[in-house]
Parts: structure tokens; C-alpha cells; sequence
């Protein structure tokens, strides 16, 4: 408890989901959270972001909880603690359509200097999809995709990368014509 500010991220703090927020207030420390999307995601309100915005949507898996904490009111009760106690809270709009108070934009940091390329623009292009979750990135969509485009006789190689580690998965997207991350958002 020696610091001034303390910053919190995906719904975390000291002690666990946000409960001790109150206390670090009492002891006069500056409070930040950050949301990072599927820690107070609504699917509900989500489908409603993407309907107003001409978005896709979540996909079916939304409609069950990622969080091993709980879904809805769980969801909210981080975010009303957030609001609550919190002298900045951090997200973007298509996750914080659940908040009443306003909130800073989100912005990620990123240092594309670390990021390797070389588009090489074969005539045979190299596909690569690397998903951290098959259900999230919408990898059977992905895989039904290019089943398609081979049948039509479009020439391409895909790459599926799975269990891979990050280096070797950002030595292969650097040689890649084409990187597919995710559709659903």
C-alpha cells in the first residue's frame, strides 16, 4: 500500500475482482481500471453495437460466459465497482455499452518497429491464421472459407497455426502475403 496510483486491468485488483477498491479509496490512492473487452463484455448489448454499426456480431459462443467468475451480473458488478471507486476507467465502446459513467478511450500500445515484414507478393499467396481460440477468431468460418476458394480453383497455401509459440508465429506471419486474424469483430 506504499504507492499513490494503482492500475488494474481485465477486472483484477490486490485482493481479487475489484473488492478492495473501497479500501484503496479510504487510503487516499489514485485508481485506475482498464477493460479489455471479454471481462465486461455484454453479448446482448454487443449484438446491439453491431446492428447500429453494420458489424457481424459476436458469434454463437457469446452467449455463454468466458469469465470462470460468472457472466452478467458479474460483468456489471465490475464495472459499477470501476465506476464507483475508480478515478479513471479505461475501454472502448463496443464493451462498454453496459457502463453509465463515462470512460476514457482505450488505446493499445503498439511498437511497430518489433513487428518484421517483408510482403512478398508471391504469385501463389501464403495464407496464415494463427487463433488463440478457434471459437473467438471464428476459425471453422475461416477454414469453410477457404475450403471454398480451393474448390473455385483459387491457388493459395493456407497456414493454420496452432500451439505454436508467439516467436515462431510472428516469424511466419512477416513471410506471409496474407495474415487472417479474426472475423466476428
Amino acid at each position: 500500500i506504499d504507492y499513490e496510483i494503482y492500475i488494474f486491468q481485465w477486472g483484477y485488483s490486490l485482493f481479487g475482482r475489484l473488492d478492495d477498491l473501497f479500501l484503496l479509496k479510504q487510503l487516499g490512492k489514485k485508481i485506475i481500471c482498464v477493460f479489455n473487452g471479454s471481462d465486461i463484455r455484454a453479448s446482448s448489448a454487443y449484438s446491439l453495437y453491431c446492428k447500429k454499426h453494420s458489424l457481424y456480431g459476436m458469434p454463437k459462443y457469446s452467449s455463454r460466459s468466458h469469465d470462470p467468475d460468472g457472466g452478467l451480473n458479474h460483468k456489471l458488478r465490475l464495472i459499477r465497482l470501476a465506476e464507483l471507486y475508480a478515478d479513471a476507467v479505461f475501454g472502448m465502446p463496443d464493451f462498454c455499452s453496459l457502463n453509465l459513467k463515462p470512460y476514457f478511450h482505450l488505446y493499445y500500445p503498439l511498437d511497430t518497429s518489433k513487428i518484421l515484414h517483408a510482403i512478398p507478393a508471391r504469385d501463389r499467396p501464403v495464407v496464415v491464421h494463427a487463433p488463440s481460440s478457434r471459437e473467438v477468431k471464428g476459425t471453422e468460418n475461416i477454414l469453410a472459407a477457404v475450403e471454398e476458394l480451393k474448390v473455385e480453383g483459387v491457388k493459395f497455401e493456407f497456414v493454420l497455426l496452432e500451439g505454436v509459440d508467439n516467436g515462431t508465429v510472428r516469424n511466419l506471419l512477416a513471410d506471409a502475403d496474407i495474415a487472417v486474424d479474426q472475423i466476428h469483430s
